[in-house]
């Protein structure tokens, strides 16, 4: 299927002003409607240091006031143990606070630790835990304001307790490979092999902040895996804390100048590991501060520009947070208009040798595509050639399918991966397009309902990069725009046959809709208050439109008061 458009002359304008908000095999709907309703850690020791590090701050973090936020190469490589890619969130296990401490020796660094709370993943990404974001937001307050220091955030380092297992951490290496390799492509992966391969994990020990954040990601995406095994605790609980994570704040140097400082380099691959933890954690707002800070920092160093290879890639890894954030969140670009972009596409050089480019230059392909869709969402008087955008949507998707069959990894769940990008894309396209297709929502809704169940379901490893903060927030925007179409049923002028018909189809979709709300709800304990007043707004909206008959003067009041009363954001 294809989402070409022809023959919109004739056809309104599907457009309504609204205020930002913060928020492929094609399936039959019956097999999405007809499903029911049935859903620590072993922390790093606090380090006693001898010395303070140069331009960063011992004290512990600060309570703050909320801080309001806008809305190639066929060698895959592989690891030796097949748990791979996993993507999913794991219920709290709160743990009483605990303070441990150990002395490095004195040719060593490590991070003071404010505390030590054991705080599970579900606790520090709930909608609710406003405490922590708090803290790192006040931290970002104050490392702007702090002088540009001499010494490098490289030369500090964290501790890991030791593992049983000395292969997880190859495995939660991997694990962050397969999910963000490709579209933030800055981490050079023989480097970071290199750098665990020099690490004794069988004892405590002592990691750079870079690849500890690495190590706490991939840890995320492969803990479905060991609860679906029946163990107690993710192994996020286990070996790594969000506290650890969110200090590591306080040794930023967020006044980069010139990228030749020597630490400028590191503080950008700090950056961004913590802005991809922001995804991987559903942390809205601090994702949101991290973007705008890599956004000014880019430019400020004149990244746009450079012909270095490593900033050539902080460049597209910043392009591409930027751009999905910013279509997500229905906010302008932090970027420049790319008239002043001087930076090679497609890529053509390595960062590792069996680096694959295609898979790369696929995702900064689409990204591109969000950039270019952008302005004509928020300025509706923008003009929008559809046909050239889904013209080049189709291209997108033939390309990025034909790498995951070459690459013969996760070719099933990554393709699914694939159509879920597709089809939301397509529901964007089509709110700018004179004509609507309500199929594009239905085959989102669809793909997305059955990567969840399987996802739940299946004892095979896969990619799971659908349960990511990026994933919900296409979700919201989804339902938000078909609940835009619905209002604008009653005045398309349709003779009241065409417009039961019509009105058949938006209850069909409804029920997908409200269904996939359902199950998220009972299966994830992830953005559970937004869902629910989401399940209990559809709801509503359903009971109400189920019963509707236009072919009377009842039916048509009822559906008139009833487009008044969903004009109110939905999330």
């Amino acid at each position: 299927m294809t989402c070409e458009y022809v023959d919109r002359s004739q056809k309104r304008r599907k457009r309504e002003d609204k205020e930002p908000s913060g928020a492929g095999d094609t399936v039959e709907s019956k097999d999405a409607t007809n499903i029911a309703k049935e859903d620590t850690q072993s922390t790093p020791k606090e380090v006693n240091q001898s010395e303070t590090p140069a331009g960063s701050s011992d004290s512990s973090l600060a309570n703050a006031s909320e801080d309001s936020a806008p809305p190639q190469s066929p060698n895959v490589p592989t690891t030796s143990d097949e748990r791979a890619v996993e993507f999913r969130f794991v219920e709290p296990h709160p743990q009483s606070i605990s303070h441990q401490h150990s002395t490095l020796n004195d040719n060593s660094r490590a991070s003071p630790r404010a505390r030590n709370s054991r705080l599970s993943v579900s606790s520090l990404i709930s909608i609710d835990d406003r405490q922590s974001k708090n803290h790192v937001c006040r931290q970002i307050k104050r490392q702007v304001m702090k002088p540009l220091s001499s010494s490098s955030i490289r030369e500090e380092f964290t501790t890991l307790a030791a593992l049983e297992d000395i292969e997880l951490p190859k495995v939660w290496l991997m694990n962050y490979w397969e999910n963000f390799g490709h579209t933030y492509p800055f981490v050079n992966l023989d480097e970071a092999r290199e750098q665990l391969s020099k690490i004794d994990f069988q004892s405590e020990s002592i990691i750079p902040f870079d690849i500890y954040l690495i190590l706490a990601i991939g840890s995320i995406t492969y803990d479905s895996r060991t609860l679906l095994e029946g163990d107690d605790k993710s192994s996020f609980e286990k070996h790594f804390s969000s506290d650890t994570i969110e200090s590591m704040v306080e040794f930023l140097n967020l006044g980069m100048a010139s990228p030749d400082h020597p630490s400028t380099i590191d503080n950008l691959r700090i950056l961004l590991l913590l802005a991809v933890y922001a995804v991987v954690s559903l942390n809205e707002m601090q994702l949101w501060n991290w973007v705008g800070i890599l956004c000014r920092s880019v430019l400020r160093l004149g990244l746009y520009r450079s012909s270095s290879t490593f900033f050539n890639r902080v460049w597209w890894s910043v392009y591409n947070l930027d751009k999905q954030t910013s279509v997500l969140m229905n906010s302008p670009s932090g970027l420049l208009d790319p008239k002043f972009v001087n930076q090679k596409f497609p890529i053509e050089v390595r960062l590792w040798p069996d680096e694959d480019l295609d898979m790369v230059n696929q995702e900064i392909a689409r990204h591109q595509l969000l950039g270019d869709l952008l302005l004509p969402m928020l300025v509706p008087e923008v003009p929008a050639d559809t046909n050239e955008f889904s013209l080049r949507l189709e291209s997108w998707r033939k390309g990025a399918t034909a790498c995951i069959h070459r690459r013969a990894t996760n070719v099933e769940y990554a393709t699914a991966m694939v159509n879920i990008d597709y089809y939301y894309m397509c529901t964007e396209i089509d709110q700018l397009s004179p004509s609507e297709s309500l199929q594009f929502t239905l085959h989102f809704l669809s793909n997305s309902f059955r990567l969840a169940i399987r996802e739940e379901s299946s004892a095979k490893h896969q990619i799971k990069q659908s349960l990511s903060l990026f994933w919900y927030l296409k979700f919201f925007k989804v339902v938000d725009n078909f609940l835009t179409s619905l209002r604008q049923l009653v005045a398309l002028d349709l003779n009241r046959v065409d417009l039961g018909v019509k009105l058949t189809e938006y209850v069909s979709i409804l029920s997908v809709m409200l269904n996939l709300s359902k199950y998220m709800v009972e299966n994830h304990d992830i953005m559970e208050s937004r869902l629910a007043n989401l399940v209990f707004q559809l709801t509503e909206v359903n009971a109400k439109i189920s019963i509707i008959n236009v072919m009377t003067t009842e039916g048509m009041a009822a559906l008139r008061s009833l487009n008044d009363e969903v004009r109110k954001p939905v999330t």
